[in-house]
């Protein structure tokens, strides 16, 4: 059986014509990911603009939130949403 160091020779000098596709796709994710991250920081920064810091008002969002956690769910098994009169 080939040792780890073989394989991996092996799989690079296969990829060697592709190794501007891998560059391309890495740096893709890595881009791709960053920006995934930062969408919720630019949201923010534009609600700040919108409303100074600190002055939105979530307090009718909170029994909301609360209530929704802490339903009961009485729906038998098999049961859908044609149940629910949805």
């Amino acid at each position: 059986m080939e040792n780890r160091s073989e394989i991996l020779g092996r799989i690079l000098r296969f990829a060697k014509p592709y190794r501007w596709y891998l560059v391309a796709a890495l740096l893709s994710a890595v881009l791709s990911v960053s920006l995934g991250l930062y969408a919720p920081v630019l949201i923010g920064r534009g609600i700040d603009q919108i409303l100074a810091p600190g002055q939105g008002d979530f307090g009718g969002a909170v029994p909301v939130a609360d209530d929704a956690v802490h339903q009961p769910c009485h729906l038998q098994d098999g049961a859908g949403p044609a149940d629910l009169g949805l």
